[in-house]
């Protein structure tokens, strides 16, 4: 007895202090597979950064090739399946390319679930498993930002879709409704798990450059109202800039130029001699670049032409991220989903996209009605640290992931 106690104690010093600490418990090593690269999805970064904030061990695959984002956290590993000259082969060279390439990187990789986003990636792992992509890990989840509508898409993408869902162990919707319809549609035992695209709860308003917004301004300004759009019938720039000829001249614009016909008119009428000048339009800038004009704004807009799809018609809160991280009030499409959020918060005010007149009012009345810009800004900020931020539901994406890592390699 007294001997097995003392090999018990026996002294392991000599090993060094790494043979005396307790063994790091193991994490599951979620592969991230997306077509896009990541310079303009700011959703997918704080996507990838929450994951890494759990403590899972992250790469994320992108079929194009791109840069690194300055904001992506330094532990998940990043790698592009193709090369920068990729854009000269065809679509489906790529594809088969970019399979081929993923199946290497799983091999060597071993992920425990791979996790991929967005309808276009999925013919990359139903090729790179040869149809069945449980052989390529044990967990798979999928993850759509995008609305498949029917009768707006091929219906390859969404038999596609549909049959990914299928066999995924847990999909993953950004809001409530699209989960259920998606549902119903797909014929799913189990809705999908919905994360609205706020958001981190760690991300801080970016400082205001007064210098730069008194450059926006001009000499006039004294509110500045900011579509982080680029111009397009979409977003409908051309009633936006019309609201600015029924507002006073203090009120000044900046928005982002486009390209085609549709911007070009936009333009035109920004330069026209009504405007005066209030009317700013740049070139589009990178995201890490947006930021800095964000914090110069009072107003934040968000505009949908939910006629050309039901997706508008049920916009998600993906475009008032930016909006919520900076503190800005915002003016909305009166659509339910944003309704919904835009007063039980009190983040601003919502209107008729199509109607010049309602906008120009509903921008007045976040601006000169009750309780006043400050105390708006204040509201704004409180609804994101409360409760509209990433972290609320997305701790019910990672326990689901830790859940079916669980399931599968300690079963």
């Amino acid at each position: 007895m007294l001997a097995k106690n003392y090999k018990a104690k026996k002294d392991l010093s000599y090993l060094g202090p790494d043979a005396l600490r307790a063994p790091k418990p193991p994490v599951p090593r979620v592969l991230v597979l997306r077509w896009s690269e990541l310079g303009k999805s700011p959703h997918i970064v704080r996507l990838l950064n929450f994951l890494a904030q759990q403590g899972f061990d992250t790469q994320y695959v992108a079929v194009e090739a791109g840069k690194r984002p300055m904001s992506l956290a330094e532990s998940v590993e990043f790698l592009s399946l193709c090369r920068e000259d990729a854009s000269n082969c065809s679509k489906v060279v790529t594809l088969l390319r970019a399979a081929l390439n993923f199946r290497r990187v799983v091999g060597r990789w071993h992920p425990d679930l791979i996790y991929v986003i967005d309808s276009w990636t999925v013919p990359v792992i139903l090729l790179a498993g040869a149809g069945k992509p449980h052989r390529l890990a044990r967990t798979l989840v999928y993850h759509t930002f995008d609305w498949l509508e029917p009768n707006l898409h091929l219906w390859i993408h969404r038999w596609y879709e549909r049959h990914f869902c299928l066999i995924a162990d847990l999909c993953v919707n950004v809001d409530r409704s699209r989960a259920r319809l998606m549902q119903t549609l797909y014929g799913l035992e189990r809705m999908p798990l919905w994360v609205p695209n706020f958001p981190l709860r760690e991300e801080l308003p970016p400082p205001r450059d007064e210098s730069l917004r008194s450059a926006l301004l001009g000499n006039g300004g004294r509110i500045l109202v900011v579509c982080a759009s680029v111009a397009s019938p979409a977003r409908l720039h051309r009633e936006l800039i019309e609201a600015f000829t029924l507002l006073p001249d203090e009120y000044v614009l900046l928005t982002f130029r486009g390209s085609g016909k549709y911007a070009l008119e936009c333009q035109t009428l920004a330069r026209s001699p009504r405007l005066a000048g209030r009317i700013t339009m740049l070139d589009p800038v990178p995201y890490w670049e947006l930021g800095r004009y964000l914090a110069c704004a009072d107003i934040g807009v968000v505009l949908n032409d939910w006629r050309q799809s039901s997706g508008y018609w049920m916009a998600n809160s993906g475009r008032l991220a930016d909006y919520l991280a900076a503190s800005v009030p915002v003016v909305t499409s009166d659509v339910p989903n944003l309704e919904a959020l835009v007063y039980k918060w009190n983040l601003g005010s919502c209107c008729n996209p199509y109607e010049p007149g309602a906008i120009a009012e509903a921008i007045r009345r976040v601006v000169e009605g009750p309780p006043g810009l400050t105390e708006r800004r204040q509201l704004v900020r409180r609804a994101f640290q409360d409760e509209l931020h990433f972290e609320r539901r997305g701790r019910l994406l990672a326990s689901e992931i830790i859940r079916l890592w669980r399931e599968r390699c300690f079963r």
